[in-house]
């Protein structure tokens, strides 16, 4: 079961970097936009600006799942193990989706 976690977990694992360049990256060109015409480059900034939002929260929600995952399973009941387990496998698959989810909607953005 461990391995089943940690397979859900490794497959976006090795995203996170570029999650969080492209984050800067969009906030970085939202701001330019609204510098160089707030008033007719907002709807565009507000898109990165919401792309750069999702790209965020999924990088924080990684984070988030690697810092509360047990540390151990040896002071556990292995019917206690199995039931973290599940817990553990439902968090990450709903992480490894936000992750990828965001990365298309900045695909889609850069296509």
């Amino acid at each position: 079961m461990i391995e089943e976690v940690m397979v859900i977990h490794d497959e976006v694992m090795p995203k996170m970097g570029k999650i969080k360049s492209a984050q800067k990256r969009l906030l970085q060109e939202a701001e330019i936009l609204e510098k160089e015409d707030s008033d007719a480059n907002s709807s565009e900034a507000k898109e990165l600006r919401m792309i750069a939002g999702k790209l965020g929260d999924a990088y924080d929600g990684m984070f988030d799942w690697m810092h509360q995952y047990p540390k151990s399973f040896d002071d556990m009941a292995e019917d206690e193990v199995f039931k973290v387990l599940e817990e553990q496998k439902v968090k990450i698959t709903k992480v490894n989706q936000d992750i990828k989810e965001a990365l298309k909607q900045l695909d889609d953005l850069e296509e």
